[in-house]
């Protein structure tokens, strides 16, 4: 090959690194029509092809010029590389593994090759081949910030959070500007238990990239574990009020910082029981109150500025948006009914006094009062959340796809009158491919379906949170969501179609009568229901027989041994009298355990659902219950051809205890083996058992 084609493809190269593809193309074919096996010429047009986004024409340019290289040259592995990058953006990536890890074996100082091989590796699970291929790109590029990142984080997942600490340390050291390197050290000293010191990475994260949401999710998830005075509280106010992020952690914080302080404390002694405190009125405004202390100071200015006067607007208004997330769960006074009957029949008649709405608004939902306009701009957000909102979800039309079987009906009453859970924003994801997802969910299961459209079957979907959450999580995906009650089903409709998610299939139906249903799915995730039903066997019965051959399953049940407080609690509950659930046996009861002292501190816990009423009715008051032990979980699997996976573990410094208890199944694959663990630490699943499941 002569001078004048290698001149030629040098002057294509100079256009196609100064982003002139079109001329950088032209010049390569010319080299093509003279020469038509020039591998230089055919590896560049092929860059240029892919660059394009022409990349069926890339991948045969690529092909080519690999036949053309010397394949034992290092000189072939960049084109082994390039083509494995096309390979990739295919979704081919097997075969994109296979080029690079030729192309690393070709060139070992091409750490490009290994680097992209490891990510490939964990985005299949693979963690172990993804820890090799990082460590092989850091001994060519030992400062690679990004390679010393994934590798801490692949080290987390396969339960190694010291070693994953120190990788990541190394990451930050590298590149103290990446907000990923930082986010996943958080992780990792999450999962080691070292809470505080989580939070404030996360803290450091938010400060480098504040316009990535999911960052601020993960501040709000660390909270829920730990604290750190790194963290200030304007920051904590601003997390709270964000519309892009579940904040329950960070009112768990919030509720535990504000409890700390005298002057929240004794509000309700000044001359003028408010604030402007930004933290307290934004943690209000936002999220539930998850502190026996800081609810007794609001529950008291409240009742002074009812029965004596005072307060701020603001105040007054941050307190009927909590009122109204709580579910009025807060007690009252006999003298407080009768002055809130009162200022009721008041409004009626002048309902443009915006300080008495507000306060109104404090102890009953605004849109129980007989009028026809309320307030002025400044009550407009609570006039949104407290008339408007409950109006469109009573004229939402919410399709029925089976009858209703009888023995539901005191289940279905129950969520009729208290939808649960309620919800104002489900975590922001980016949807990946299904298969990708399940992979990284469960480590080194074989035979994960492959679907670029999965089906996927939310079997009691509640409020639709869920739901949403799946749709952020499998790209591509083909959602039907069921539930019993028709007024959960209506906010979840809302609150999706809010939330960007309209194209969730909601329906009515039983899960009993779904057996007739001319479709199969994929996946279904049914978390928190057939522990409600009377057969919860044959409930699940009904689900297998829906999944495709292979299908997978995320099942969630409750554990006998976690709730045996909240057992207690229950048959206590049986003797109280008057309707079961109803919102004064609610209050009665919550009245009791708060005046019990520690006695029910598991049960009222920041983290538990006691500080609102309808998660207090669902946890206390429930029309039907069975709690599981694992070992009654196997049997009911294996009556139904299921086979278990793995616990999915909400907190990552339980996952790692289980490890270091059975260092010989570090992905949780054996039900004899949480048992065991359970038994150690009785309150790991005081939610739920949260598990996968196939069909065998």
């Amino acid at each position: 090959m002569n001078d004048h084609a290698s001149r030629r493809v040098r002057e294509g190269l100079d256009h196609q690194r100064a982003g002139r593809l079109a001329e950088a193309e032209a010049l390569y074919r010319q080299v093509l029509a003279a020469f038509p096996r020039h591998p230089d010429a055919l590896h560049l047009l092929a860059v240029v092809l892919h660059r394009q986004g022409r990349r069926d024409e890339a991948r045969q340019a690529f092909d080519a010029a690999a036949m053309q290289a010397d394949i034992e040259s290092r000189g072939s592995a960049i084109i082994l590389y390039n083509r494995a990058l096309l390979l990739a953006d295919l979704g081919d990536d097997d075969r994109a593994a296979e080029d690079l890890a030729r192309a690393a074996d070709l060139d070992p100082g091409l750490s490009e090759a290994a680097y992209n091989l490891g990510l490939i590796r964990q985005r299949q699970g693979r963690l172990e081949e993804a820890e090799k291929a990082y460590r092989r790109a850091l001994l060519a590029a030992p400062a690679n910030g990004a390679a010393w990142t994934n590798l801490g984080a692949a080290l987390a997942d396969l339960g190694r959070p010291d070693e994953a600490v120190a990788a990541l340390h190394r990451a930050t050291a590298f590149d103290p500007a990446s907000a990923e390197a930082c986010s996943c050290l958080a992780q990792a000293l999450r999962a080691g238990g070292r809470a505080a010191e989580a939070v404030a990475w996360d803290y450091r994260a938010v400060r480098i990239a504040p316009e990535r949401p999911a960052l601020w999710q993960n501040l709000a998830n660390a909270l829920a574990d730990g604290d750190c005075a790194e963290l200030p509280s304007p920051t904590l106010a601003t997390l709270l009020a964000r519309n892009d992020v579940e904040v329950r952690g960070a009112a768990m914080a919030a509720s535990r910082r504000l409890a700390a302080r005298a002057d929240i404390l004794r509000l309700a002694e000044r001359d003028d029981p408010t604030s402007d405190d930004p933290l307290l009125l934004a943690l209000l405004a936002h999220a539930v109150v998850r502190d026996a202390a800081v609810e007794r100071a609001m529950t008291a200015a409240r009742r002074r500025m009812l029965l004596e006067g005072g307060g701020s607007l603001a105040f007054r208004i941050a307190l009927a948006h909590q009122c109204f997330l709580n579910e009025y769960v807060w007690d009252e006074t006999a003298y407080e009914t009768v002055a809130i009957e009162n200022l009721g029949l008041s409004l009626e008649e002048a309902p443009e006094d915006g300080m008495a709405l507000a306060l109104y608004a404090a102890y009953r939902p605004l849109h129980k009062l007989k009028v026809a306009a309320l307030g002025g701009p400044e009550l407009a957000e609570l006039i949104r959340r407290q008339v408007v909102e409950p109006a469109d979800e009573r004229r939402r039309r919410v399709p029925a796809l089976t009858p209703l079987d009888i023995g539901s009906d005191p289940v279905r009453a129950q969520y009729e009158e208290n939808p649960f859970p309620r919800w104002r924003v489900a975590p922001h994801g980016t949807p990946r491919p299904f298969a990708a997802v399940l992979r990284g969910l469960l480590p080194g299961v074989n035979g994960i379906p492959e679907s670029s459209a999965p089906d996927i079957l939310i079997a009691g979907c509640g409020t639709g949170r869920q739901a949403v959450m799946c749709a952020r999580r499998y790209a591509g995906a083909r959602i039907l969501a069921i539930d019993l009650s028709r007024a959960s089903l209506a906010h979840a409709i809302r609150q999706a179609e809010a939330q960007g998610h309209g194209d969730i299939l909601f329906a009515q139906a039983d899960i009993l009568r779904l057996g007739s249903l001319d479709r199969r799915f994929d996946l279904i995730e049914s978390f928190g229901v057939l522990h409600h039903m009377d057969d919860a066997a044959a409930g699940l019965g009904v689900l297998r027989g829906l999944l495709k051959p292979g299908g997978l399953m995320m099942l969630g049940l409750y554990s006998a041994r976690a709730r045996e407080d909240v057992m207690a609690v229950r048959r206590r509950c049986a003797g109280t009298g008057g309707p079961a659930g109803d919102l004064a046996s609610i209050r009665r009861l919550r009245r009791e355990l708060l005046a019990e002292g520690d006695r029910w501190s598991g049960i009222r816990g920041a983290d538990g659902s006691f500080w609102s009423a309808s998660e207090c009715r669902d946890l206390l008051f429930h029309v039907r219950e069975r709690c599981f032990t694992l070992p009654e979980i196997g049997t009911l699997l294996a009556g139904q051809g299921l086979e278990f996976l793995t616990m999915e573990i909400e907190r990552p410094a339980d996952m790692h205890a289980f490890r270091q208890m059975f260092p010989d199944d570090p992905q949780g694959r054996s039900l004899a083996h949480w048992d065991a663990f359970e038994r150690r630490f009785p309150r790991t699943f005081a939610n739920t058992y949260r598990f996968w499941a196939r069909r065998t």
